[in-house]
């Protein structure tokens, strides 16, 4: 049984920072997939985002209010030959 109330299948959406506000909002999207977070031992976890990207995740999370996640994801964005690592932090509202 895990203690991770993060763990489990999540989608996951990004958006470009622009500041213009006339920019429609389907011009900022920056990514988009699945989140497939596992315990790994409390409180750390691992896991991937796909299928676009295909990028490994280890963090840990932690009580309290409100909840949080914290990840750092490393592999490939599309078809970029090069990886990439990104910083990912989260808050569980109630």
């Amino acid at each position: 049984m895990t203690t991770d109330p993060f763990a489990g299948k999540w989608t996951y959406r990004s958006l470009l920072s622009d500041p213009d506000l006339s920019q429609q909002f389907d011009k900022l999207e920056f990514g988009r997939g699945t989140l497939d977070i596992q315990e790994v031992s409390s409180p750390v976890l691992g896991g991937t985002i796909g299928p676009d990207w295909q990028l490994a995740l280890h963090g840990s999370f932690g009580y309290g209010s409100p909840m949080q996640v914290r990840f750092r994801g490393k592999g490939l964005v599309g078809v970029s030959p090069a990886g990439v690592t990104a910083s990912f932090y989260a808050v569980q509202e109630s």
